[in-house]
């Protein structure tokens, strides 16, 4: 075997006080490194923050800018519907004028106050387009957009449906069958 180690400078030469100080010098090296990776990390981290930060900032930019034209519309349907149901008001205004000087002894009298109602059905007609949901335009006219039905509800409604359909089957069926037998 090898020879026998008695005293501490015999163990500790030159190579092992070599390899100790290469280890502290690695641990320096590895320490600068992970420095360096933090900064990176961090700047990498940063980097990430702002495409973050840019992301929401155009989405953000988007939404504002569907929620102003969509508010620009709304005003503009409003300021229509403001002007219809004024000019509907000025119209009733005129019928409750005319009604009040029909004389209902006068043979004309009931041809005036056909005329009166047929128009005031018609103007009403057309205005009652604005007292819908705040608009005409405004009323959710597509069926995604609707509120949805349980399924239960669904079901109990075409069940009368389902059912005819199933008996006409069975009808048909059952004349075929005695046709060609």
């Amino acid at each position: 075997m090898g020879a026998k180690i008695t005293s501490r400078e015999g163990f500790v030469n030159d190579n092992l006080m070599s390899i100790g100080k290469h280890l502290h010098a690695n641990y320096n090296v590895l320490n600068e490194i992970d420095g360096e990776n933090g900064r990176a990390e961090e700047k990498t981290a940063t980097d990430s923050m702002r495409q973050e930060a840019a992301k929401l900032l155009r989405e953000l930019g988007d939404r504002v800018g569907r929620d102003s034209a969509a508010v620009a519309a709304e005003l503009e349907l409003d300021a229509v519907r403001r002007e219809e149901l004024e000019k509907f008001r000025d119209f009733l205004a005129g019928a409750r004028g005319e009604l009040d000087a029909v004389d209902v002894s006068a043979l004309q009298a009931m041809r005036k106050l056909e005329d009166i109602r047929y128009r005031i059905f018609t103007s009403a007609g057309r205005a009652q387009a604005f007292f819908i949901s705040g608009g005409g335009a405004a009323v959710n006219t597509n069926p995604a957009e609707s509120e949805r039905k349980p399924w239960r509800e669904i079901m109990r409604e075409s069940f009368p449906l389902a059912l005819a359909v199933l008996i006409g089957a069975l009808f048909v069926g059952a004349a075929v069958f005695f046709a060609l037998h």
